[in-house]
């Protein structure tokens, strides 16, 4: 049976999750590597592969608040919709571009992920960090490093957040002892998004996207977007094959003091469209 374990790095403390499983079958899109195949645009390039999947899919849209009505038809047509560039985009985590935020926090390590199982996290959650990690599995990201420039909880009074973007985990450390590396292992190809705050050199806050990539055989898109006066970050993830599509849309919440989806839906399965 599965293990189920909890995503303990400084952003999600306390909250459950599903397991990251090192079984992969296909990562999700890297925008630089799509660019370079087509000679386009990043985004752009994405875009047009987000139209060319929502014209074979239908969606459940019963219960949808009317924002997000407006916004799954926007995100359908790919209008009204601004998706924000980052400032820095590299598959080299030593790049000099970010070197330069790095070392303005020597200690925080963007692109590192800590996990446990809930009842160890219940056990060790009083300890300081550096402690825990001797109890859980520590993963590096290793590509698609991006950092993007933007109000992401929507408070202009206090200015524009960093939100950093990393993926293809590498496992490292096993209960504070090096990790086993088999040749032609697999990554854990989700991603995460993670808003630092380079002041006080921590994570405040982040989400995890393209959560069922162990199932799925073909990719995932995602970025962040600017939508009626509001910054958003989106997920597109197959569960699947390209008929398994789902979308979800996250937002800051000052409540909750972190982001949360909310608007999803799911795609209508073939058996119960209805014949015309």
């Amino acid at each position: 049976m599965r293990t189920m374990r909890l995503l303990v790095d400084s952003v999600l403390r306390g909250q459950p999750i599903k397991a990251w499983c090192l079984a992969m079958m296909l990562s999700s899109v890297s925008l630089v590597a799509y660019a370079e195949t087509t000679g386009t645009d990043p985004i752009e390039a994405m875009k047009e592969q987000i139209l060319k999947i929502l014209t074979t899919l239908r969606f459940d849209l019963a219960g949808q608040s009317k924002f997000c009505l407006s916004f799954f038809k926007d995100f359908n047509t790919q209008t009204s919709i601004t998706h924000i560039k980052p400032i820095i985009e590299t598959n080299d985590y030593n790049a000099p571009e970010l070197e330069a935020y790095k070392r303005k926090c020597p200690k925080l390590e963007l692109n590192k992920k800590v996990t446990y199982t809930p009842r160890t996290y219940e056990a060790i959650q009083n300890l300081p960090e550096e402690e825990r990690e001797q109890y859980g599995d520590v993963y590096r990201g290793t590509r698609n490093f991006r950092l993007y420039r933007v109000d992401i909880n929507n408070k202009p009074a206090d200015g524009e957040e960093l939100v950093f973007y990393h993926e293809k985990f590498l496992h490292v450390r096993h209960m504070g002892q090096e990790a086993e590396v088999v040749s032609g292992q697999a990554y854990d190809d989700r991603g995460e998004y993670l808003v630092i705050d380079f002041r006080k050199c921590r994570v405040l806050y982040g989400v995890g996207v393209d959560q069922w990539r162990e199932g799925a055989t073909v990719p995932a898109f995602h970025g962040v977007i600017s939508y009626q006066q509001g910054q958003y970050i989106f997920d597109l993830y197959p569960l699947g094959g390209p008929d398994t599509y789902s979308l979800k849309l996250w937002a800051y919440k000052q409540r909750e003091a972190r982001l949360i989806p909310i608007c999803k839906v799911k795609p209508v399965p073939a058996k119960q469209e209805k014949a015309p």
